[in-house]
């Protein structure tokens, strides 16, 4: 637990200062953020007989299609030319399964319009509206992780998360509630301070769906992390799997109730 929560408080230093520093340096972290997430994606799925031009057309794509728009969703005619790419792989690779490319589409496609729409949120919310997303979900991330340690005895899904307790679940969804009312009352960003709540409450419900379908994933591949790049926590996608899901949700809640 020392070494989680050691590199928990650094990794939330880094974020929490990038995010401050401006437009351009969150730009700069959140693709390389990217990058590091697709090859845990490619990674999981490759096979030692693979060709490594799968990797390099992936990291290279994922470039072209996090810095290739503004919109906060990536185009349709640009997906589908990564789509088109991935099945020209299939027909020339032997090793590369038609399965693999529907996962790899899906999930960089995912898991980059997702980390664009952080910079989207910063640059047209500011940071009040950064800050309420990242502590509602952090905020249940953490209230779940101590209060299933603490007093954790129901299993929630044991096919999915053998540890993620129901006490845990409502711990976290209890605490990120808080932290979200906490942001949006001390640093306003045009939500009602109701509204505000409802969506504190949302997303940590779709933090937890979130966190429980990378579990998912993980299970159909057999590992326990993505990676190992981050001590205590696994890789990348284990640190940003909530996230991930709460970037699209807040992002519609606004669109409609704003």
């Amino acid at each position: 637990m020392k070494q989680r929560i050691i590199t928990g408080l650094i990794l939330a230093a880094l974020a929490l200062s990038v995010i401050y520093i401006g437009q351009t340096a969150l730009t700069v972290g959140l693709l390389l953020v990217s990058l590091l997430g697709v090859y845990e994606i490619v990674k999981i799925c490759h096979r030692p007989d693979w060709s490594y031009i799968v990797d390099v057309y992936c990291l290279a794509m994922s470039v072209w299609l996090f810095l290739g728009t503004q919109d906060f969703f990536i185009p349709a005619w640009q997906e589908m030319l990564f789509l088109i790419g991935l099945f020209t792989l299939v027909v020339l690779l032997e090793q590369f399964k038609i399965e693999d490319s529907y996962l790899i589409f899906t999930m960089m496609i995912f898991v980059l319009t997702a980390l664009r729409g952080i910079a989207h949120i910063r640059a047209s919310l500011g940071l009040g509206a950064i800050f309420f997303l990242l502590f509602a979900t952090y905020g249940c991330d953490t209230g779940a992780y101590f209060t299933g340690y603490l007093i954790g005895k129901h299993p929630l899904i044991p096919r999915l998360s053998p540890k993620k307790t129901v006490e845990g679940s409502l711990g976290g969804m209890i605490l990120g509630t808080l932290f979200g009312v906490g942001i949006a009352y001390f640093f306003p960003f045009g939500l009602t301070l109701g509204k505000a709540t409802i969506l504190a409450f949302l997303l940590t419900v779709t933090s937890q769906i979130g966190d429980l379908t990378f579990s998912a994933l993980k299970r159909h591949y057999q590992i326990k992390d993505f990676s190992n790049l981050l001590p205590g926590h696994g890789g990348v996608l284990d640190r940003i799997d909530s996230l991930v899901f709460n970037v699209i949700v807040f992002s519609v809640f606004y669109t409609l109730f704003l």
